[in-house]
């Protein structure tokens, strides 16, 4: 139904009545009305009164059943009116002011509903419709503040896999279809979980329609947060990983519902050839249970690292965390940070995303006024022949050094003893780094009897 309002803004000459109204043969209402010069004076700092004028359409006695009322495209709206407000300023004398009132009827139709995901038990679903309706841009009653109005159709979701729900649409018009969801139950407030289907509904036409819930209930769902003891991470430095609820529950173990949803959680990161397994059902009471992992990480740039929850060989859901590692001088730390712990013994950094090293990691230490620290591999238990163990220790302390310190320098390296102010005795220089804070030397000592030579990075700062 199209209502139609038409009103003038007449002259000075002051009629004997302020207003008329009359219908035309069409049904088309008109209103015809005189504002006082003071109903017209503009707003100012010597006169700061607000003049408004507010245009109601009463809807209530449209039929309900046949007509989409107010109160079901504005929860917000307790009558079944429509408001339409101005100030004094939208008007001028002799203008004319048309106002076009579109109200659509109803048409039902069959909604079928699919459901991919496991239910939460505390969601309300609904079908979400959006119509033209009221006036363009359609009134102030429209809390989305749209181009058209937004109609939820509240329904009861239940396990089963497929349902159908009969529900109204705007009769010989485009209807615009989605499923919506208000997660918690309490909110009252529906978010479009679906993709829109855009259909124009007559009385023949669409038979019918289906949504599809991939939704997965915000009981299923995880968080990854991370945290460190350093208020900036720095490569080598321990960071704290754990798993929590939707919410941010933090708990000692994986929350039951995870557990009874997932067959396995699984934490990784691009670039890094492993993973690690923090939750796995392997038949109890065999299964893995992680709820708060460690790491160091050897790198100096942000980093990206996921948890994806696996159901039948699919990722159902996934989170990530990024965590900023910035350079230092040497690794962990800066030379001059007043927190380092001159007596503090070295200790080893691992990764479980990068099992095949490991470091030990000596922090600095004073000798003779001067600072040093150094960096060894850790040796695998299975690794029982000693050449080629220092091979892969040569290998890969010298690609650790060439991506924190840049490429290996030119360098006479017999000279070695008079740059470096903590360099052992009798050790073979066999590469060196330099830049504007650190040098840094890979160096083979010579073995004790019985031994084969070790070989490690020795790093001052400049």
């Amino acid at each position: 139904m199209l209502f139609y309002q038409k009103w003038v803004i007449l002259e000075e000459n002051k009629p004997k009545q302020r207003y008329k109204d009359e219908t035309d043969k069409n049904g088309n209402y008109q209103i015809f009305f005189e504002l006082k010069d003071d109903e017209l004076k503009p707003y100012d700092s010597a006169d700061p009164v607000s003049r408004g004028f507010q245009l109601t359409f009463d809807l209530d006695n449209l039929p309900k059943d046949t007509y989409f009322m107010p109160t079901e495209v504005n929860r917000l709206n307790e009558s079944q009116k429509l408001f339409f407000s101005y100030d004094n300023r939208s008007f001028e004398k002799g203008e004319i002011y048309e106002r076009h009132l579109y109200v659509p009827q109803k048409q039902w139709i069959e909604v079928t509903v699919v459901n991919n995901q496991p239910l939460g038990g505390n969601s309300d679903f609904a079908i979400r419709n959006w119509i033209t309706y009221g006036s363009g841009r359609w009134s102030d009653n429209d809390y989305s503040k749209g181009e058209l109005a937004c109609v939820d159709y509240p329904i009861k979701l239940t396990e089963e896999e497929v349902q159908t729900f009969r529900v109204p649409c705007a009769a010989n018009d485009s209807n615009r279809i989605a499923l919506a969801c208000a997660e918690g139950a309490t909110t009252g407030w529906y978010e479009t979980i679906s993709p829109i289907q855009k259909v124009y509904v007559t009385k023949d036409k669409p038979g019918s329609l289906q949504l599809e819930n991939n939704l997965l209930a915000k009981e299923f769902r995880f968080k990854l947060k991370a945290w460190s003891d350093g208020r900036t991470v720095a490569p080598f430095e321990n960071i704290v990983f754990l798993i929590t609820d939707w919410d941010g529950k933090e708990s000692i173990s994986i929350p039951s519902s995870l557990c009874s949803y997932y067959d396995s959680i699984v934490w990784s990161a691009d670039g890094y050839p492993d993973h690690l397994t923090i939750y796995r059902d392997l038949g109890i009471p065999h299964y893995t249970n992680i709820s708060e992992w460690r790491c160091h990480f050897f790198q100096n740039k942000p980093l990206y690292t996921r948890l994806q929850g696996y159901r039948n060989g699919r990722v159902m859901f996934s989170d990530s965390v990024q965590t900023v590692i910035g350079p230092r001088d040497f690794l962990r730390y800066d030379w001059d940070d007043p927190t380092i712990s001159i007596d503090a013994p070295h200790y080893v950094c691992s990764c479980p995303l990068y099992k095949e090293a490991a470091f030990h990691y000596y922090l600095p230490a004073e000798q003779n006024g001067h600072l040093y620290s150094k960096v060894t591999l850790v040796r695998n238990d299975y690794e029982t022949d000693d050449a080629m163990f220092t091979e892969r220790a040569r290998k890969t302390l010298s690609g650790l050094m060439d991506y924190h310190l840049g490429e290996q320098k030119s360098f006479d390296l017999a000279m070695a003893g008079s740059l470096f102010h903590c360099l052992p005795t009798g050790v073979k220089a066999i590469a060196y780094w330099q830049t504007p804070s650190t040098h840094a030397l890979l160096i083979e000592a010579e073995a004790e009897e019985g031994t084969y030579p070790s070989v490690y990075i020795h790093a001052e700062p400049r």
